[in-house]
C-alpha cells in the first residue's frame, strides 16, 4: 500500500510539476533532470587534447604562441559559449541559485578529467556575481575536499590556487590579476564557459 501511495504521489507531482528541459522546454524523463536526453547530448565537454596547456585555447601544440613563457598560470573551462550550459548559466544568473550544485559537479568532473592536481585553496571570482561565485566555490570545495578562501589572499602565497568563476570575462580577468599579485606558486583559472 505504501509503494502504491508513493507511486501515486510521484505521478501527481509529475502532472502538477513536470520537469521541463531548461534549454528546449520539452518534458524531461525524470523530475531530477534539468535537460532532456537530446539537449544533454548537446553538451560538449571539452577535451584537453588539441588545447593549449596554459590558456586552453585551440592549439595543436602543447602551448600556443602567446603562452610559451607562462608555466605557473593556467586556464581551463568546461564548454564553449553557446548551448545547454549557457542556458543553465543564464537561469542561475536570473535567480535559480539552487542549480549551482549541478554546475559545481560538472566543473569538478571536468577538473578531474583534465588531470590537474588538487589545489591548496579554491578562490571565487572576486568581482562579478561575487555571491554566486562564493556559492560555487563552496560547492566545488565540498566535492574536491579542498578549502575555499574569500578573504586573506596573502595566505595563498606559494600555494596552488584554483580561481573559480562562471565565465571568462573582464571581471574574471580582473580577479586573475588580483590573485596573481599574491604570488601563488600555481594559479589555475577555471570556469564553466570559455571567453566570449
Amino acid at each position: 500500500m505504501k509503494v502504491l501511495l508513493k507511486n501515486l504521489s510521484r505521478a501527481i507531482q509529475q502532472i502538477c510539476y513536470p520537469s521541463i528541459c531548461i534549454y528546449c522546454h520539452k518534458l524531461c524523463n525524470s523530475k531530477r533532470h534539468i535537460f532532456c536526453e537530446e539537449c544533454f547530448d548537446l553538451i560538449n565537454i571539452l577535451e584537453k587534447e588539441e588545447r593549449c596547456s596554459c590558456c586552453f585555447s585551440a592549439s595543436y601544440e602543447p602551448y600556443c604562441l602567446s603562452c610559451t613563457h607562462q608555466t605557473n598560470i593556467k586556464q581551463a573551462y568546461v564548454s564553449e559559449q553557446r548551448g545547454p550550459l549557457y542556458a543553465l548559466l543564464e537561469k542561475i544568473l536570473k535567480g535559480q541559485h539552487y542549480r549551482i550544485p549541478a554546475v559545481a559537479a560538472l566543473m569538478a568532473y571536468q577538473y578531474i578529467r583534465l588531470d590537474f592536481s588538487l589545489p591548496d585553496y579554491i578562490i571565487p571570482n572576486l568581482c562579478k556575481h561575487k555571491r554566486l561565485s562564493i556559492l560555487l566555490a563552496k560547492e566545488i570545495s565540498k566535492i574536491l575536499q579542498v578549502p575555499h578562501r574569500r578573504f586573506f589572499l596573502k595566505k595563498v602565497r606559494n600555494s596552488h590556487v584554483l580561481l573559480i568563476g562562471f565565465q571568462q570575462d573582464q571581471s574574471y580577468d580582473k580577479s586573475m590579476q588580483v590573485v596573481k599579485k599574491e604570488n601563488p606558486e600555481i594559479l589555475i583559472g577555471f570556469t564553466l564557459i570559455g571567453s566570449l
